[in-house]
C-alpha cells in the first residue's frame, strides 16, 4: 500500500471475498495512489502479489463499496465513477486479469447513475436499480453477465420510483416496492425473464397506505409484508404469493388504532410466520406465530 493507504473493511460493507475454490481474495483499498479506491485480487497462495481487477479510474473516481463474486467466483461485480465523475456504472471483470473490465452498458444520462445490484443465486444474471435518465425516477433492470440484453423489470408506465428489491431464493422472480403516483408504497413482484409484466402484491382501502417492509420465503413461494391497508398508520401483517395468484391475506388479528405489528419473520420451512406486536394489550409487545397453510380465520398463537 502507498503512505496513507489501507484496505476498507470499517464503516462500509466492505468484507473481502474470498472465492469458492480459495483461488483469490478480493479486496477494496487505496493501494496506488491514496484515496483513490480501487479493487485488487490476492492469490490465496502468495505465488503471485495482489493485482488491479478493476479498471483504471479519474483522478477523482472510486470503486463504490458493496462488491460481488460473480459467475462461480471467476469474476467480480463492482460500482464505479471510472469514466464520469459522480456518475456510477456497473463493470464486470475477470479475477485474472485476463481480460480489461467490461462497463454493463446502460447508456446512461449525464447525471444518471446506477444506485445498486444483487447477484441471483446462480451467479449469473445481475438485477439493479437505476435512475437512467437522470431525472430522479429509478428503474429496475435484469441483465445476463454473459451477455444478453438489458431488460426492464418494473412497470414502464407507471412512473414510479423502486425503492427497494430483493430475488427469491428460487432466482425466478424480483420482489420490489415503489413509491405510486397516489403517494403511497405498493409492493409489486416480478418475473426475472420480463414476462409477464408485474404484478402487485399489496392492496389499499385508503390513499395513504404504505408498505412499511417485506420478506420473501426460503421456498420462495411467498411473501410477507407490512402495511397500513386497513388504517392509517396501523401496520399489520399480511402474507401473498410471490406470483399474485391470490390476494394478499392479514395474518394477524385486526388491530384498532395505535398498535401495530413491529417485526415478523417466516420460518426456514415456509410454514409459519413469527411476529412480534401489541395485539392483545396497547404498548405490550408480544410474540404471535401463525401457520400459512392455515385458514385466515384461524386466530393467531401466542408464543
Amino acid at each position: 500500500l502507498v503512505e496513507g493507504g489501507e484496505v476498507m473493511v470499517q464503516y462500509t460493507p466492505d468484507p473481502p471475498l474470498v472465492t469458492p475454490d480459495s483461488r483469490f481474495v478480493v479486496y477494496r483499498a487505496d493501494a496506488l495512489v491514496d484515496e483513490r479506491f480501487e479493487l485488487f485480487a490476492a492469490p490465496l497462495d502468495g505465488a503471485s502479489p495482489p493485482h488491479r481487477v478493476s479498471s483504471a479510474t479519474l483522478p477523482e473516481g472510486d470503486v463504490q463499496a458493496f462488491f460481488v463474486l460473480a459467475l462461480g467466483g471467476e469474476s467480480v461485480v463492482y460500482r464505479a465513477d471510472a469514466l464520469a465523475d459522480e456518475r456510477f456504472e456497473l463493470f464486470h471483470a475477470p479475477l485474472d486479469g485476463s481480460t480489461a473490465p467490461v462497463r454493463l452498458g446502460l447508456d446512461l444520462a449525464p447525471r444518471g447513475d446506477v444506485l445498486d445490484f444483487a447477484l441471483t443465486s446462480d451467479g449469473a444474471r445481475l438485477v439493479l436499480r437505476a435512475d437512467t435518465d437522470g431525472d430522479a425516477v429509478v428503474e429496475l433492470y435484469v441483465v445476463e453477465l454473459r451477455g444478453g440484453r438489458l431488460q426492464r423489470l418494473d412497470a414502464p408506465a407507471a412512473e414510479a420510483s423502486v425503492l427497494r428489491f430483493r430475488i427469491d431464493p428460487t432466482g425466478r422472480r424480483v420482489v420490489y416496492t415503489a413509491d405510486a403516483v397516489r403517494g403511497g408504497i405498493e409492493l409489486f413482484s416480478a418475473p426475472l425473464d420480463a414476462s409477464p409484466a408485474p404484478v402487485r402484491l399489496d392492496f389499499a382501502q385508503h390513499e395513504e397506505s404504505n408498505v412499511l417492509a417485506f420478506e420473501i420465503a426460503p421456498d420462495g413461494k411467498e411473501v410477507g409484508f407490512l402495511a397500513d391497508a386497513y388504517l392509517d398508520l396501523v401496520y399489520e401483517l399480511f402474507t401473498a404469493p410471490i406470483d399474485g395468484r391470490h390476494p394478499a391475506v392479514r395474518r394477524n388479528e385486526p388491530l384498532p388504532a395505535g398498535r401495530e405489528v413491529r417485526a415478523f419473520q417466516i420460518s426456514g420451512d415456509g410454514r409459519r410466520v413469527f411476529y412480534v406486536a401489541d395485539q392483545d394489550e396497547n404498548d405490550e409487545y408480544e410474540l404471535y406465530q401463525v401457520y400459512l397453510e392455515l385458514p385466515s380465520h384461524l386466530s393467531p398463537r401466542r408464543r
